[in-house]
């Protein structure tokens, strides 16, 4: 038998997923270059979140640790996606929209948005990750290395791999604004 719960989420709760949540699901679409999968990943994450909020927000990061849930169920699911295409070679998905919708497809920032999009799915998925926390979700690198569960030299060095890889696929950056 179920019991509906008399409590609601506490007040803390709902400010964090209001803040976090855009974040989030802005981070994975990035990540993993589906807006409907980066979503349903957020959601999942969220609810391990609700699961464990007592514990969580006593933490000094608890954005890095939701980050972290979200980044490790999107690694989960490319590594699923791969065995499945590794044991299913005759079948052929359709390639989904990876770009969703820009309401000004034929601006310069929408051209550049596709062109940025484009070459971090060409990266592969360790230094995306570093890429899309670090300069889309604007953690530190110390925010970074705690949500990815890596040293901070480890985030600097892929950042700099990172940057170098986007670099030589023809993006452009202005090196001041660049803190690896």
């Amino acid at each position: 038998m179920f019991r509906r719960s008399t409590t609601s989420a506490p007040a803390e709760l709902s400010v964090f997923y209001a803040a976090e949540y855009p974040r989030i699901v802005g981070a994975l679409r990035l990540y993993t270059g589906n807006q409907g999968l980066a979503e349903d990943i957020a959601q999942d994450a969220f609810v391990k979140l609700c699961r464990d909020w007592e514990k969580v927000s006593k933490m000094t990061a608890p954005g890095a640790w939701v980050h972290r849930v979200a980044m490790n169920q999107a690694k989960s699911t490319f590594r699923r996606q791969t065995v499945a295409a590794q044991k299913a070679p005759l079948l052929s998905p359709a390639r989904t929209d990876s770009h969703g919708s820009d309401s000004d497809e034929g601006s310069n920032l929408a051209v550049l948005t596709h062109a940025v999009r484009e070459a971090l799915l060409q990266l592969p998925h360790d230094l995306r990750a570093v890429v899309v926390l670090r300069y889309y979700a604007d953690f530190s690198v110390a925010e970074t290395a705690s949500a990815l569960d890596v040293p901070e030299g480890t985030v600097k060095t892929r950042t700099r791999k990172a940057l170098a890889e986007l670099g030589a696929l023809g993006l452009e950056f202005e090196m001041e604004y660049v803190d690896v």
